[in-house]
């Protein structure tokens, strides 16, 4: 199994880490949304980066994992838009491969990001699950050697359970939101700058720091 984050302290006992995948620096990212089926990629909004992962660390609330039938969709949506290139042109494959999922925001809008399916069924993130996303990052994660394994890899991120539905006293300890990777600054997620009233966290704990410490 693919080692996520090596050095990623466990800030929660029931922390549980999977793993997913590298930015590019062509991605067009999305926005968080309120849409019911957030597993699309069409003229109205588009669910996924358009190559690569998605680039910011994601604190939030687990929503939901796509269906096959939307998972195969999603795949059929992107490559029309000429997406995803690199991967097998095989929409089976990509759901045996990979898990959509959709993480809530503090605003109730969501996003959604990609996790491997042999994670998912390590961590087994539930409804209402606090959650992390990250992209694969730092020393620790030496991409694959295998070129299909690779292709995979290269649109994935980790996914890690921060604390069960149940536990809301272990919800206390973190901030949602989105941020930065580098730095931990809270950022929009429409512009992606620093929000002025924004939390800042310690990247790999993600507990959170004093505003000051940023500068």
């Amino acid at each position: 199994m693919r080692q996520c984050l090596q050095g990623w302290l466990l800030v929660a006992a029931t922390l549980i880490t999977t793993c997913a995948s590298a930015a590019q620096p062509t991605n067009v990212l999305p926005v968080p949304t309120h849409r019911a089926d957030i597993f699309r990629c069409d003229g109205q909004a588009c669910a996924m980066p358009s190559a690569g992962s998605y680039p910011h660390l994601i604190v939030g609330i687990f929503k939901s994992s796509a269906t096959a039938a939307q998972s195969r969709q999603l795949f059929a949506d992107m490559r029309a838009r000429h997406f995803w290139q690199s991967l097998p042109d095989d929409a089976v494959a990509f759901h045996t491969a990979l898990q959509p999922v959709a993480i809530q925001l503090p605003d109730d809008t969501s996003l959604a990001v990609l996790m491997a399916q042999d994670e998912v069924r390590v961590a087994r993130p539930m409804p209402g699950d606090l959650v992390r996303y990250s992209p694969h990052r730092g020393k620790y994660e030496l991409p694959p050697e295998n070129p299909a394994e690779l292709a995979w890899w290269a649109i994935d991120g980790c996914v890690a359970v921060l604390c069960r539905a149940q536990d809301k006293a272990c919800f206390k300890r973190y901030a949602a939101g989105i941020f930065r990777t580098a730095d931990g600054m809270e950022i929009s997620a429409r512009t992606f700058r620093p929000l002025s009233n924004g939390a800042l966290i310690d990247p790999d704990t993600l507990l959170q720091r004093p505003r000051d410490m940023s500068r």
